[in-house]
């Protein structure tokens, strides 16, 4: 009975390490998704990306350790406050918007499991779908449509580890060209 509980937990803590291919990709797919958001982004905003950014490369190489949780949640309440204060002066689509974005940097340098990756991944979704009410032009949609292929390409290589990487990349692509038909239907009946 003990043996089964022992080896129940090494099998639930094998599953919860986040390769290091996914790191990557999510090192990646960070500047993909808030370059086209830059303009909306605030000082303090794109301050607190910058520092989430360079503490997830130093733990992507191992000079730094993960920051305490107390850490990120002092972060994230002094972050909301000073978007409550300026909220006024920036609009609420944008200050809003700006608190998703520092959500969105704050969970990238906590995540700890595989659940934590797919968060991300689903707000770095919501995020590209907010850059589309600003750009709406056929370049930015091409753009913003390989940072979505690179947002699943995260999540091609969170589900298929031991792939090899053109194997995630085939397999984004066909995740992709079977999103399509509904995101057309989607288009035309909710333009």
């Amino acid at each position: 009975m003990k043996a089964a509980r022992l080896q129940t937990a090494l099998k639930e803590s094998s599953e919860e390490i986040i390769a290091r291919r996914t790191l990557l990709w999510l090192l990646f797919t960070n500047l993909a998704v808030l370059a086209p958001l830059a303009s909306k982004i605030t000082l303090g905003t794109l301050g607190i990306c910058a520092i989430c950014f360079v503490w997830r490369l130093g733990i992507y190489l191992g000079k730094v350790a993960r920051p305490p949780r107390v850490l990120v949640t002092v972060l994230a309440i002094a972050a909301a406050l000073t978007l409550a204060l300026v909220s006024r002066e920036l609009g609420l689509l944008n200050a809003l918007v700006n608190l998703l974005i520092l959500g969105y940097s704050l969970k990238y340098i906590e995540m700890r499991s595989r659940r934590d990756v797919k968060a991300v991944v689903l707000v770095g979704y919501f995020l590209i779908a907010l850059t589309f009410i600003d750009h709406q032009q056929m370049l930015d949609a091409l753009q913003l449509s390989l940072v979505a292929a690179l947002n699943t390409c995260v999540l091609a290589s969170l589900y298929h580890e031991q792939a090899s990487f053109n194997r995630q990349l085939k397999l984004t692509l066909m995740l992709l060209a079977q999103s399509l038909p509904l995101a057309l239907l989607l288009f035309v009946v909710l333009p």
